[in-house]
């Protein structure tokens, strides 16, 4: 019998079992990637710096930083921004694992000199716009991730109307009802928002009929 013959088979495996084999390394390498960088993910968060004036100086605990975004691992952060002229701000900002942690902050005059600053520096007057809205955007985002039936409201019917409202720095719930309409919006409430109206603060509000006029 021919060697050379009889060995072919075998030869012409060993290429296949090789790459099937870096292939399998690969993979195995490539799925403990995504595993650590997930893991990785979830013990970071971002925080994100923004300030008026821009010439203002940051610090997160002690080290100083400018405007941006930074991903840091998570846990509590002193942020200070300071400026020659103006009330130095100091905040414990908390950054959690996958989100962002705002740290925004327009800083007041407190001298002669400074105290019409955002009136001639146009342009840390239009920075402190951009940083109000984005304390908008955060309070929001917040407010809806905490408070998910803001995405059912506004209810609006004839003898009863239902809205999300901001109240004393926290959510409200808002009953446009005529006091023999109230029970009914109540018993809407709790048969298609959330059963457990206990923790909303709801406030009443007397509500005329817009069809009927009645009061």
């Amino acid at each position: 019998m021919n060697p050379s013959i009889s060995n072919q088979p075998n030869q012409n495996r060993s290429p296949l079992i090789i790459g099937l084999l870096f292939f399998g390394i690969a993979f195995v390498l490539v799925l403990f990637g995504v595993i650590v960088a997930s893991f990785a993910s979830s013990r970071s968060g971002t925080l994100v710096l923004n300030y008026s004036p821009a010439s203002a100086v940051a610090t997160i605990n002690g080290k100083e930083y400018s405007a941006g975004e930074y991903s840091l691992p998570v846990g509590t952060y002193e942020v200070s921004v300071s400026k020659l002229g103006f009330e130095t701000e100091t905040e414990t900002i908390t950054v959690s694992g996958n989100s962002k942690a705002p740290a925004l902050f327009i800083l007041n005059p407190n001298s002669e000199f400074t105290k019409n600053w955002y009136t001639t520096n146009k342009s840390d007057a239009m920075l402190a716009d951009g940083i109000v809205g984005q304390m908008d955007e955060f309070s929001s985002t917040q407010t809806l991730a905490e408070n998910p039936i803001i995405k059912k409201l506004p209810i609006k019917y004839t003898d009863f109307q239902i809205y999300s409202s901001s109240c004393d720095n926290s959510f409200c719930i808002n009953i446009y009802a005529s006091p023999e309409n109230r029970e009914k919006a109540l018993e809407y409430f709790i048969d298609n928002l959330d059963k457990n109206i206990g923790k909303y603060k709801i406030i009443f509000m007397d509500y005329t009929n817009p069809f009927t006029g009645d009061y």
